[in-house]
């Protein structure tokens, strides 16, 4: 089995005020890239490789903060998946221990579930959702099954939601959901695996189909677990991308609607081989990211020589850019498609990287006051013992 190329970063700080951000070159002084007709197509041949924007995080959002997570045994984290909400912090299962929730704070509350094949356990998080009005917590487990699970404000188990009752005998790899429990009603989108009748479907929370996708012809893939879905889940409406390792020409990321697959963002290659290639979406921005498939060994690959580019949905400007943290004295940041979720940006960070993230950000000139001063708190209090820290800003809509 080859080797997934895109990895998922984390993060987590807590920071009590910030300024506004430092102005640096970012969109408004790049070209229009792009145009807008019913989908919004990039040119890719304007994309200037020579002239990488230095994006500042400003420009995406709000300022970040630090949250040193709890050092109890129990509570230890080891990055993974992380989805932010209101009050809560969950850290996706990695390696053998199960997802773990906290609060912002940094409290540890509990462990979601276990570690297994039993009721409720799982090894392995492909997507996960916390509905704080409703008090639960939703997990998808790759691979295997055909339901979500659920679980309540403490990590306890409270039932299975079945995916699809029209295909009871069917396990679903890699779903990317969005639970709406207040209209009760499921959103899945599911890699196109020939074998599968459906690559998206909307049913209610007992499995009942309320509407269904049937795979396009053109979009039907062999098994082949290098593939992935890209859904950051950061706008109104469910955008997902379906990346296929070797065979993701003229592909398109869509909008969910209806029983529909609505394009709305593609990439015009022109003349140029086409590259391995992932798109997404934020509020204001698509973004995308180029690889070149490269082979280790017989069935391992990996994607090559990773490039962001980011176009404004308004003013078609855009680029290759880097992020970086305006906020902190413009440190550079992890890419953004791999660390964005739920209306999200978060890295998790071990005790020796926060320190040598906010050493770097200290020597700045360019730091607020009370950003500084903030910073040196957290840096003074770091220990090699500490669990961890996650970093995490809210996405501007």
């Amino acid at each position: 089995m080859k080797k997934n190329w895109m990895m998922m970063y984390a993060l987590c700080v807590g920071m009590a005020s910030c300024n506004s951000g430092k102005q640096m070159t970012g969109l408004e002084e790049a070209d229009c890239v792009a145009y807008k007709s019913d989908v919004t197509i990039c040119e890719f041949k304007k994309l200037d490789v020579e002239n990488e924007l230095a994006l500042p995080l400003s420009s995406l959002a709000e300022c970040p903060r630090i949250v040193k997570l709890d050092n109890r045994d129990e509570a230890t984290a080891k990055g993974g998946m992380i989805t932010v909400s209101e009050h809560y912090i969950l850290m996706g299962r990695v390696d053998d221990i199960p997802a773990k929730l906290f609060k912002k704070t940094g409290e540890f509350v509990g462990c979601v579930g276990g570690f297994g094949s039993g009721l409720g356990e799982y090894r392995f998080v492909y997507d996960q959702q916390i509905d704080e009005a409703r008090g639960r917590i939703y997990l998808f487990p790759w691979f295997g099954f055909n339901a979500v699970f659920e679980y309540d404000l403490q990590g306890k188990f409270v039932r299975n939601i079945p995916l699809a009752k029209k295909y009871p005998d069917m396990s679903f790899p890699k779903v990317k959901f969005w639970v709406e429990a207040d209209k009760d009603r499921l959103t899945a989108f599911v890699l196109p695996f020939e074998n599968l009748p459906v690559m998206a479907w909307t049913q209610d929370l007992d499995g009942n189909i309320i509407d269904e996708v049937p795979i396009p012809k053109q979009m039907k893939l062999k098994p082949d677990f290098s593939n992935e879905i890209i859904a950051l889940h950061c706008t109104d409406e469910f955008s997902a991308y379906s990346f296929r390792f070797f065979n993701n020409e003229g592909d398109f990321l869509y909008h969910y609607q209806d029983g529909r697959l609505v394009p709305v963002f593609g990439v015009d290659f022109g003349d140029y081989d086409t590259p391995m290639h992932v798109l997404a979406e934020l509020p204001r921005h698509y973004l995308g990211n180029t690889a070149k498939p490269k082979q280790l060994s017989g069935h391992l690959w990996v994607g090559d020589e990773h490039r962001d580019f980011i176009i404004d949905k308004e003013t078609m400007k855009g680029n290759y850019f880097h992020l970086v943290n305006d906020y902190w004295g413009d440190t550079e940041l992890p890419g953004v498609i791999g660390a964005c979720g739920r209306g999200y940006y978060q890295c998790f960070y071990a005790p020796a990287d926060m320190r040598a993230l906010l050493e770097k950000a200290l020597k700045s000139e360019s730091l607020d006051k009370n950003v500084r001063s903030e910073l040196q708190n957290v840096l003074d209090g770091i220990d090699d013992n500490d669990n961890g820290y996650v970093v995490y800003a809210k996405i501007k809509e």
